[in-house]
């Protein structure tokens, strides 16, 4: 587990155990929120946040502005994160990062779900859905906030139509696609796949990871239609491959190019990203399940460097229960092949599995992650009249020791406190609470 030692100086996590308050003060807005909070708080920030008195000594509850936290007799390594809240197109980190260093994307979206993992020399995307605000290309331009986003980290892609709108005066033309290295989408639901047809209009994905199980849906049939079109894309599915490559989608046929490879992938795959960057494949099944697509979700552990992150998607733990209730479902089998040591699931950053609902997130499995930072991708829209997260998974993190910073994509949902959010202006859900963690490793 990574424990969190604060200093004004970096935000730093050592791979090493005990000692260090693992609370995080909110980062400012801005290119360089370290430097706003050493403005701000010169004496160190205390647990809850608030600033120390310059020269106390670095303990519990206050970490001096130059204080070094112990951590043993070894010299560790030391994982450097930088966290953001990200209201606006300005505040954007564009390109890719240096070298050595990574970002992880939690992309407000409105009710749904998208992660963006970058490298240096990888771009991948986790999901790609809204389950509130659908809007994508259209006569009038691009209204989709996840192809607004890309647009401006990954840079202008694709056919004159990807231009986005209310984000300042793009001028309107055809663009070479730039590539997504890798493209997963969990599970067959519209809140993690509803924009992935579009982007694979207006960009270029060379790896499309899906579980491959039908779902009757609209969005389903356009994303196999978009795929159909990405002739030099390699898709991987967990379902077995037809012989004559075509899938039915409530009626309508979409058939596969051969020219597309299309390979089958499973449990303990591993996927090399990029320089220092892997991830793994933790749960991927076959088994028929019908049409409870969530229990097909895909969860994926990713290596950054020296930190790691898990993407749960909308996998779950059983019914809707207290978190202190027994973990089964995927995220019980996870714990299985935890505790036979045939898995890590501990990990810095946990994507928290099904918005936050209380169908996942058991204790027991918490405690096994033991996360760091714990994401949480959610709106205003209501699963099956609840609106997530469920308070009691809030709850159920804060009481962790140590306790995780949450970020979630629905803070600002009655009100964003933008002007010029990102994508369009209008009052929907989603371009206002995304959040942007870089991380970097120490000598």
């Amino acid at each position: 587990m990574l424990q969190l030692c604060r200093s004004l100086t970096t935000l730093t996590l050592l791979a090493a155990l005990g000692g260090c308050s693992p609370a995080l003060p909110t980062a400012a807005a801005g290119p360089d929120p370290l430097m706003a909070l050493r403005e701000r708080c010169p004496g160190g920030v205390s647990s809850d946040g608030d600033c120390c008195v310059k020269g106390q000594a670095c303990g519990a509850s206050c970490i001096a502005a130059e204080a070094v936290c112990s951590v043993g007799d070894a010299a560790r390594r030391e994982v450097v994160y930088s966290v953001q809240r990200v209201a606006s197109p300005a505040e954007l980190p564009k390109g890719a990062p240096a070298a050595g260093v990574y970002r992880v994307h939690l992309i407000d979206v409105g009710t749904g779900l998208a992660v963006l993992v970058q490298g240096h020399d990888f771009a991948m995307l986790f999901d790609g859905g809204s389950g509130d605000d659908k809007r994508g290309l259209s006569a009038s331009g691009n209204n989709s906030r996840l192809l607004a986003y890309l647009w401006q980290v990954l840079g202008p892609s694709g056919p004159e139509a990807c231009a986005p709108r209310g984000d300042g005066d793009v001028e309107a033309k055809d663009r070479p696609s730039v590539a997504l290295d890798h493209v997963f989408l969990s599970h067959p639901h519209e809140d993690h796949g509803v924009f992935l047809d579009e982007l694979l209009t207006c960009y270029e994905a060379r790896h499309v990871w899906d579980v491959g199980v039908v779902n009757d849906a609209v969005f389903y049939r356009q994303f196999l239609e978009a795929l159909a079109g990405e002739t030099g894309a390699t898709y991987h599915t967990v379902a077995a491959i037809p012989a004559d490559r075509r899938v039915e989608v409530n009626g309508t046929t979409v058939t596969l190019p051969t020219s597309m490879i299309w390979q089958r992938f499973a449990e303990d795959d591993r996927v090399d990203l990029g320089q220092g960057a892997h991830l793994a494949v933790l749960h991927a099944t076959a088994e028929d399940h019908g049409d409870d697509f969530n229990e097909y979700s895909l969860v994926l552990r990713v290596d950054l460097g020296d930190s790691s992150l898990l993407l749960m998607g909308d996998a779950e733990a059983g019914g809707r229960a207290a978190p202190s209730s027994p973990a089964k479902g995927t995220e019980g089998a996870l714990l299985a092949r935890y505790r036979a040591g045939e898995i890590d699931l501990d990990v810095d950053i946990l994507q928290v599995g099904h918005h936050g609902s209380i169908t996942s997130s058991r204790t027991e499995f918490l405690d096994a992650v033991s996360p760091s930072w714990a994401l949480i991708g959610a709106g205003p829209k209501s699963y099956s009249g609840v609106v997530l997260p469920d308070q009691a998974v809030i709850d159920a993190l804060g009481a962790l020791s140590p306790k995780p910073r949450i970020l979630r994509t629905d803070t600002h949902d009655a009100g964003c406190d933008s002007t010029d959010r990102v994508g369009t202006d209008e009052d929907r859900p989603g371009g206002c609470d995304n959040w942007v963690i870089e991380i970097a490793s120490g000598p």
